[in-house]
């Protein structure tokens, strides 16, 4: 398989030399699941933090079948202009919006999924998973 994640089933749907996937695991034994992916109800883990400190929605993973690497289809976010960071409290959580921005990326620039509560269709909020309890304190 690929050096950056291994596929689990999911129903993939093959073009010529693209496989679309719906979920992988990272060879760090993370499960990350796109927003095409029906099957997970529970939370959402679609959105995700980058390496460079960017913030996207991954609409679903695409599989090149000749160099065995997977990429992710993916939306842009952007820090409100009214985010709660600029505010005195709270500090951890971030109002976000999506921007027109679409891009693939390479599933080894993902660093993180982000606890992610959408409250209106423009209203979105994340915040990071905590450390110590790792995110079975929010299951």
């Amino acid at each position: 398989m690929s050096n950056n994640a291994t596929l689990i089933g999911c129903g993939a749907v093959v073009y010529d030399d693209i496989k679309v996937l719906g979920r992988i695991e990272l060879l760090n034994k993370k499960k990350i699941y796109s927003k095409e992916y029906v099957r997970m109800k529970r939370h959402i883990s679609y959105v995700v933090l980058l390496q460079s400190g960017l913030i996207v929605e991954i609409q679903k993973f695409l599989l090149n079948l000749k160099s065995d690497i997977v990429y992710a289809d993916v939306s842009y976010y952007k820090l409100s202009n009214d985010c709660y960071f600029f505010n005195e409290f709270p500090k951890h959580l971030l109002r976000i919006e999506i921007t027109p921005e679409k891009r693939i990326i390479n599933v080894s620039e993902i660093k993180e999924v982000l606890f992610f509560v959408r409250w209106k269709e423009d209203a979105c909020t994340i915040c990071r998973m905590p450390n110590i309890y790792g995110h079975g304190v929010l299951k």
